[in-house]
């Protein structure tokens, strides 16, 4: 293929790709043996069909990148927490007070005036 910025940044060791509906793994690439040439050495490798776009032949093309339910937010501290695991939560504001909007059960206990953790 021809060896340029893109090709030889994608086609790095042990990177995967799909073409011709199978999935390979680069062993080795050779962009110095000829000119303007990306050459690469890969064997098959196996398909993960949870992950895997074959419609648009994309590798890990099904992925989704987790997206943030509260970007506005001033709060900071994990969105999602789980069950018996103390979270810190943080804001960057003086005056204010911490509360649960809805009936959950969880258990707050402040640190300082800008500071709680919080258990489920």
């Amino acid at each position: 293929m021809p060896l340029n910025e893109k090709t030889k940044a994608y086609f790095d060791r042990y990177s995967e790709f799909i073409f011709a509906d199978k999935c390979w793994r680069v062993n080795a690439v050779d962009s110095i043996s000829v000119p303007n040439v990306l050459e690469v050495n890969a064997e098959e490798y196996y398909i993960d069909k949870e992950t895997d776009d074959l419609v648009n032949e994309l590798k890990d093309g099904l992925t989704i990148e987790p997206v943030n339910p509260t970007p506005q937010t001033m709060i900071k501290g994990e969105t999602f927490i789980k069950p018996k695991i103390a979270e810190t939560y943080t804001i960057d504001k003086e005056g204010g007070s911490w509360k649960v909007l809805e009936d959950f059960p969880v258990c707050i206990k402040k640190l300082d005036d800008k500071t709680i953790e919080l258990i489920w």
